[in-house]
């Protein structure tokens, strides 16, 4: 854990230094240091149609081929994408910034939708499509210690933020 985020980082070694260094990053991503509202959305019809929007605009759409719905139970990684579950993580594929209002809906969101709600909350309180909604301000202590995002969405799913990492024999060059 120590290299991912280990600043100064004279060497380079870090997640950090390899992300922000890299020449090969896709064109839509950004490194000028402004905030943007990003919505994804997938929903099981379609072939597994994911949506991808920036400030309302939808940037890319794709067929993931998954087509079951969500499990319960699962794990939600925010910043980060694993290639299996618990671990396998790509450091050139990790976010490096600021998070801020993470909403999770129970069904895809229209691109109306999105416009709609991007800057505020409004009418969210207790919506029946709502399932998380995490405004990820001052954190509340959840009695044992441990910091939390209270979820306003009115279901409960408060969101813990700092747990200790576990042990993993991943190699990081």
């Amino acid at each position: 854990f120590e290299y991912i985020d280990l600043l100064p980082d004279p060497r380079g070694i870090s997640c950090y230094y390899a992300y922000n260094h890299s020449d090969s990053l896709p064109s839509y991503v950004s490194r000028e240091g402004d905030w943007h509202h990003v919505a994804v959305t997938w929903t099981a019809a379609n072939s597994g149609l994911t949506e991808i929007y920036k400030d309302g605009l939808k940037i890319i759409s794709t067929m993931t081929g998954k087509t079951a719905p969500l499990k319960k139970g699962g794990a939600l990684m925010l910043g980060a994408e694993q290639d299996c579950y618990g671990g396998c993580l790509d450091k050139g594929q990790g976010f490096n910034g600021e998070m801020d209002e993470v909403r999770v809906w129970k069904v895809a969101r229209s691109q109306d939708d999105i416009l709609k709600h991007m800057r505020d909350s409004e009418g969210l309180d207790n919506h029946p499509d709502l399932a998380a909604y995490w405004k990820l301000n001052d954190p509340i202590d959840n009695g044992a210690g441990t910091p939390v995002a209270k979820d306003f969405s009115g279901r409960g799913n408060d969101l813990v933020l700092a747990t200790m990492p576990k042990y993993s024999s991943q190699t990081i060059s």
